[in-house]
């Protein structure tokens, strides 16, 4: 097939139905087609749909003197299907990285916390189990020692709240 035989005519791209933004200000019209970025303004809408016609016209005589009339925009580029547009294996990618490292997060923390429950557990039974009289003894002087570091530190907030 001939490069000319798939080219857009003048008269077919004036008959594709471009959506197009209207705005009236202060008695102006303007007339916007974003597929194309042209914008016109005028008095009355018959005037704007002209000036309109006249500037698709132009736009396509540019495309035209370069020889680019197949980088004309088409209406149908805005409607391609949902599929077309993303890129699904990407998409999957992307979850999946982010699902494992979720798993991986929240796997550390379990295991923070079982160590955790698994420590506070241990000095609870500590605690309250009978220990030997050797661990007693030692408690004890353990205990003797610290009151000997804070004696001077009680006797004078005694002395302060006596006063």
């Amino acid at each position: 097939m001939h490069r000319n035989e798939k080219l857009l005519s003048l008269d077919e791209f004036l008959s594709i139905p471009f959506p197009i933004t209207i705005k009236e200000t202060k008695g102006a019209i303007w007339l916007f087609v974003p597929k194309l970025n042209i914008l016109v303004e005028s008095n009355s809408l018959e005037s704007a749909y002209a000036l309109l016609k006249e500037q698709k016209v132009t736009f396509y005589q540019r495309f035209e003197s370069i020889d680019g009339i197949d980088c004309i925009p088409r209406l149908n580029d805005f409607h391609r299907d949902f599929l077309q547009r993303i890129e699904l294996s990407k998409v999957v990618v992307e979850r999946l990285v982010s699902f494992v490292f979720t798993l991986f997060f929240w796997i550390f923390l379990l295991a923070i916390i079982s160590v955790q429950l698994k420590k506070g557990s241990v000095k609870i039974r500590d605690a309250f189990d009978g220990t030997s009289p050797e661990k007693n003894e030692a408690r004890l002087m353990r205990f003797k020692e610290n009151l000997k570091v804070a004696t001077p530190y009680i006797k004078e907030v005694q002395k302060l709240l006596n006063e």
